[in-house]
């Protein structure tokens, strides 16, 4: 009985470690083919001046390099894919616990901001479920267990194929991803209108969120960046929406950029789909909010 359990514990320690080296390999494989800010806020190295928040809407609709070569600054891009504003404020919190605080941050609003993100890309969190800010943020909007936290390749069940053999090929610049891609207007098509959302407790956390800035004296501005304006036009109470934004902006000193009717909405060789530019957009974009940054002048304070 004695030579049982012996040859037992010393099963599941092989095998745990075993799994721990493949956890591990794989969460380094995540690192390198799945590029998301994650490693970049942990590592004490980031130094911008301007940092950029949002969702996939700020991730390819803003791009540093032009808004550097006007402003003369070091931008960053920390715009999410699928992500809302409690993704953004997780960022924001870990950039400035691990990195020097920026002089500016730009915030992209629309109709969903406020609401919680989706579970999309979950594997981008995998290699750091241990840090305590990342788990408290994702555990319950990603649908993670302490399994997962803790388990070798317990979060991997169902999906262990495709981390082995379908690695991401995207090429990011600071954070900014350059969609090259015509215009498809089919799901907008088929779209009759379009609801405003916003969750309570994703509101308070920007509120307080906001709150930390104005007292850190870090300088936050809402941009609402291009989107097609039949998209636009289908919102619904779009009028709700700006009085929750403006309101936020009021309490807080917050300028408000509002490019929803500029015209760039009106035309589509700018975009890819209805709610995201193109690179050709994009860049069209850049320009002129860096511009406008500019004639603000609050980069000069």
């Amino acid at each position: 009985m004695k030579k049982f359990v012996t040859h037992t514990i010393l099963f599941f320690i092989v095998f745990l470690t075993i799994s721990l080296v493949i956890d591990i390999a794989l969460a380094n494989r995540i690192k390198k083919t799945h590029e998301r800010p994650w490693s970049h806020l942990l590592s004490g190295k980031m130094n911008n001046d301007i940092i950029i928040l949002g969702s996939s809407r700020a991730w390819v609709q803003y791009s540093p390099r032009i808004i550097d070569s006007v402003l003369h600054t070091n931008c960053y891009n920390l715009g999410c894919d699928g992500k809302k504003l409690d993704i953004s404020i997780l960022c924001y919190n870990l950039y400035r616990k691990y990195n020097n605080k920026p002089k500016l941050v730009l915030c992209d609003i629309y109709f969903m901001s406020m609401c919680k993100s989706d579970p999309l890309d979950r594997e981008q969190f995998y290699p750091y479920l241990l840090n305590k800010d990342i788990w408290d943020c994702v555990k319950n909007t990603h649908h993670f267990n302490i399994f997962d936290r803790y388990l070798p390749l317990a979060k991997y069940y169902g999906h262990f194929k495709g981390y082995l053999f379908k690695p991401e090929t995207m090429v990011l610049y600071k954070g900014y991803y350059s969609k090259v891609e015509d215009w498809d207007g089919t799901e907008l098509r088929k779209i009759k209108n379009i609801p405003y959302e916003h969750d309570s407790t994703i509101f308070v956390m920007t509120e307080q969120w906001l709150k930390e800035c104005q007292d850190d004296r870090v300088k936050v501005i809402f941009v609402h960046s291009p989107m097609y304006i039949e998209a636009t036009n289908k919102i619904d109470d779009t009028a709700a929406m700006w009085t929750m934004y403006r309101n936020l902006a009021n309490k807080y000193d917050i300028p408000i950029l509002n490019y929803s009717h500029d015209s760039i909405c009106y035309d589509t060789s700018l975009f890819y789909n209805a709610q995201h530019l193109n690179r050709k957009g994009a860049e069209r974009f850049s320009r002129m909010l860096a511009k406008d940054l500019d004639s603000m002048s609050f980069l000069k304070q």
